[in-house]
């Protein structure tokens, strides 16, 4: 009754929405996606009307900078802009949720500008503790 598509980045196939059609014609109520947001609004629409119902995406900065730094790439306000769509396309409580690596020193600072995008768009914003390694500097 339930199913989270995820793993790498499932809106790199092309026929995700398909995939989820059929999953909603095997009387799946609800459908889930995990992404990283960069391409969702443009394939959302399609998602959507196929029958996926939550999503979750990963966002741990809303800062350019350090959104270029975490991902090598640019991107930062197209994912929000994901956030925004997927909030409006999905709305109701817990169909979109936002997962925020939290990371001491680096993107600490920035817990009230999550919370206040869970406010503006009305999404859920997880905060989820970086994995403590003695290699990641956790312990410095």
């Amino acid at each position: 009754d339930k199913i989270r598509l995820t793993g790498g980045e499932p809106l790199l196939r092309k026929n995700l929405a398909d995939i989820v059609g059929r999953l909603a014609d095997l009387g799946v109520r609800h459908i889930g996606m995990t992404t990283n947001g960069l391409v969702l609004k443009r394939k959302l629409p399609s998602l959507v009307a196929a029958g996926l119902t939550h999503i979750n995406l990963s966002l741990d900065t809303m800062r350019d900078d350090r959104f270029l730094e975490i991902t090598r790439r640019k991107g930062r306000a197209t994912v929000v802009e994901a956030i925004r769509c997927a909030a409006e396309a999905l709305p109701g409580t817990g169909r979109v949720k936002v997962n925020v690596v939290v990371m001491r020193n680096f993107n600490d600072d920035e817990l009230r500008d999550f919370v206040a995008m869970a406010d503006e768009f009305g999404v859920d914003v997880r905060f989820i503790e970086w994995m403590p390694f003695n290699s990641n500097g956790w312990n410095d």
